[in-house]
């Protein structure tokens, strides 16, 4: 992991650096403003207040932290009970960037990136800091990790003539225009994991229950996971023809599968009774699952990032494929 840097850089800057056709782009984070920066849950690291500190403050090296004490824990902390409103958290920083430009992840934050032809591109921006805990109840983990996602889409054309967009065919067209609009297809993967329909009511009911127990920082996003459960995935290829498989494995972990095509979409699931209790014990962890396959004689890869949080085994009784 990389040493913590302090910035409060949130948001994807975009710079056209030259005039000339395909340009070299620089794509990095600013490091100016101010950015939401401490709270107190197990979950996300967040209670209804925030606390802002500037960019200023945060490039100084100095950290940021505050104390909650009996007669003093702002209403809407939830938090205050199960921390004994003592507990103190210690902004550390930015511990990784991470630019991803056509499928393939950069962890830096600034590049400078030439796009081989005319499109609209999508960069994602991935920035996580870290918190430590300190005078937290037992069982509480000793970092937080707060990831924030930001997407933009760069256009690129070629200046001296640019290339309008693609307009659906027309009946009656030559068959000769068709091909030429078939060459110019270009293979893509896109993949997506997702909860299966019950892990999804279960996570809706866990939510439900959250906020009715007064619980709301608890709450589970669509792309947190419970360790244990069936990650069902889903892909999508683009291309002349269909690939002969495609392939999905986490990375860094033993478990890969291969899906199955369903029309022109492919769908498939990802669960190894291992899988149970191995991660996220201690606090949320990140997994990268690899979509890869073979499109038009080129290899294609997507990475698609969820959550793994298991500090609340409240649905241990639905633990099931």
């Amino acid at each position: 992991m990389k040493a913590l840097r302090r910035s409060a850089a949130i948001v994807i800057l975009l710079v056209l650096m030259t005039a000339t056709a395909f340009a070299d782009y620089t794509i990095s984070w600013p490091s100016e403003g101010s950015s939401p920066i401490i709270g107190a849950s197990s979950a996300d690291v967040k209670c209804g207040g925030q606390l802002n500190a500037s960019a200023y403050l945060l490039n100084t090296g100095e950290n940021v932290s505050f104390q909650l004490i009996p007669g003093a824990t702002p209403p809407d902390f939830m938090g205050r009970g199960a921390h004994n409103r003592s507990a103190k958290y210690l902004y550390q920083g930015i511990c990784e960037y991470m630019l991803r430009i056509e499928g393939k992840d950069y962890l830096t934050d600034s590049l400078n990136y030439s796009f081989s032809e005319p499109g609209d591109y999508e960069v994602r921006g991935y920035i996580t800091y870290r918190w430590q805990t300190k005078r937290a109840k037992a069982g509480f983990p000793k970092y937080y990790y707060k990831q924030r996602i930001m997407s933009r889409i760069i256009r690129v054309s070629d200046l001296e003539d640019a290339v309008a967009p693609e307009q659906p065919g027309k009946p009656g067209q030559s068959g000769e225009d068709t091909d030429e609009e078939e060459e110019m297809i270009k293979p893509t993967l896109k993949g997506m994991v997702s909860h299966t329909e019950d892990w999804e009511k279960n996570r809706n009911q866990f939510n439900a229950y959250c906020r009715a127990s007064g619980n709301e920082h608890w709450q589970r996003e669509s792309d947190v996971f419970w360790s244990g459960e069936k990650f069902r995935l889903a892909a999508v290829a683009t291309g002349k023809e269909q690939p002969q498989t495609i392939n999905v494995k986490i990375r860094d972990h033993p478990y890969q599968t291969t899906l199955h095509r369903n029309g022109n979409s492919w769908e498939g699931v990802l669960f190894d009774k291992s899988m149970i209790d191995r991660w996220g014990r201690d606090g949320p962890e990140t997994l990268q699952f690899v979509f890869s396959a073979v499109i038009d004689g080129s290899y294609c890869e997507d990475i698609q990032r969820v959550i793994v949080d298991d500090l609340h085994k409240y649905w241990l009784m639905h633990r099931k494929e």
